[in-house]
C-alpha cells in the first residue's frame, strides 16, 4: 500500500511538472502571439475581460487593473464594441468584483451602456459560463478574451470547452520586473489550476452542463 502511495505521488508530481513546463511555454508562446491584442484586426463584439481579485477595501488589484486597461483599449481601437466584466463580491462588499471592474472601465473613458456585469461567478470556469448565459440574453456572444499572458492558454481551452467558438485572444502583455518577481509563483498556481479546471469540466459535462452542481 504504502508502495502505492509512493508511486501515486511520484506520478502526481511528474505531471504537475510537466504542466507547469506547459505552462510557462504558452506563457511566452501569448506573449508573442496575442500581447496587447496588437494582432487583432477591426470588430464589433464582445470582450470578456478575465478579472483577478478585489481587495477588502474594494480597491482592484493591479492583474485586474491591467487587464480593464487592456479591454478599454481594445474599445478604443475599435477592436471590440463592448465589455463584459464578471466576478462576484469579495467577502461581504456589496460591490462585486465585476462591478468595480466595470467602475474602473468607465472612469477610463467608456460609457456604461458598452459594459455588461456578471455578479455571480468565483472562477475562470464560471467567468466565461456566466458571461455567456448573461450575454445570450442581450443576444451578443464572447468573442475576445482578454487576460494575463500565463493566463491565457487555461482560458482559451475553457471557453471552448464550453462552446464559445471562434474566439480572438489579447494578453496584457506583462512588465519585465512585474514578470521576473512574481511571474513564477503564478505559473505554478496556474499549473494547478488547470487540473482543478479539467474536473470541473468533467463533472459539469457528467452533469449534462448544469451548474453548479
Amino acid at each position: 500500500m504504502i508502495r502505492w502511495l509512493r508511486r501515486l505521488c511520484w506520478l502526481g508530481a511528474a505531471a504537475y511538472i510537466a504542466t507547469l513546463g506547459f505552462v510557462v511555454y504558452s506563457t511566452n508562446n501569448a506573449l508573442d502571439q496575442y500581447g496587447d491584442g496588437q494582432h487583432l484586426s477591426p470588430g464589433d463584439g464582445v470582450a470578456i475581460i478575465l478579472g483577478s481579485t478585489t481587495r477588502g477595501d474594494g480597491v482592484l488589484d493591479y492583474a485586474s487593473r491591467r487587464r480593464v486597461a487592456l479591454g478599454v483599449r481594445l474599445l478604443q481601437e475599435g477592436k471590440a464594441g463592448h465589455l463584459v466584466t464578471s466576478g462576484r463580491p469579495p467577502g461581504h462588499r456589496p460591490e462585486s468584483n465585476g462591478e468595480a471592474m466595470a467602475a474602473f472601465a468607465v472612469t477610463l473613458g467608456v460609457p456604461v451602456a458598452h459594459i455588461s456585469t456578471e455578479h455571480k461567478a468565483t472562477s475562470t470556469f464560471e467567468n466565461l459560463l456566466y458571461a455567456q448565459q448573461l450575454l445570450a440574453t442581450e443576444n451578443r456572444e464572447i468573442s475576445v478574451i482578454v487576460t494575463d499572458a500565463f493566463h491565457m492558454e487555461r482560458s482559451a481551452f475553457l471557453a471552448r470547452m464550453i462552446g464559445i467558438e471562434n474566439v480572438r485572444l489579447a494578453a496584457v502583455a506583462t512588465p519585465a520586473s512585474v514578470r521576473t518577481e512574481i511571474g513564477l509563483l503564478m505559473q505554478m498556481r496556474e499549473a494547478a489550476a488547470w487540473w482543478h479546471n479539467l474536473a470541473r469540466i468533467a463533472l459539469w459535462r457528467l452533469n449534462d452542463r448544469r451548474w453548479p452542481l
